[in-house]
């Protein structure tokens, strides 16, 4: 009896893991594609604008870590970090979080090189 428990929890467990490796990885696919997409689209002239930058994302709900809530909405030049030295998502397993470019017009541009755009 005991040894058909412990094989259950091994199996929960197991599944439980590969659950969580496999929704990190989407996630850190999906971020990776998303600034390869942005660097292709700024090669080929798609995406134009005073400057673009990268926008972090939560969920915007209570599982959101304490982390990656406070980078929520914030902004960074693409290939540089967010506050905190963190690159992109996912920070940690399991990480819900997004990167999205922004464009910003020519006053955003400009509010954003004076420190004022975050």
């Amino acid at each position: 009896m005991a040894d058909r428990a412990v094989a259950r929890e091994t199996l929960r467990l197991l599944n439980y893991r590969s659950r969580n490796i496999v929704r990190t990885e989407i996630s850190r696919a999906w971020n990776e594609g998303m600034a390869e997409s942005i660097r292709a689209g700024l090669e080929s002239g798609d995406i134009v604008g005073d400057l673009v930058v990268q926008r972090w994302w939560t969920a915007t709900d209570e599982r959101v870590c304490d982390v990656c809530g406070p980078l929520h909405g914030q902004t960074a030049a693409l290939g540089e970090e967010f506050e905190g030295g963190i690159a992109a998502p996912p920070v940690h397993p399991s990480c819900r979080c997004v990167v999205s470019a922004v464009v910003l017009d020519a006053d955003e541009a400009r509010a954003y090189r004076e420190g004022g755009v975050n």
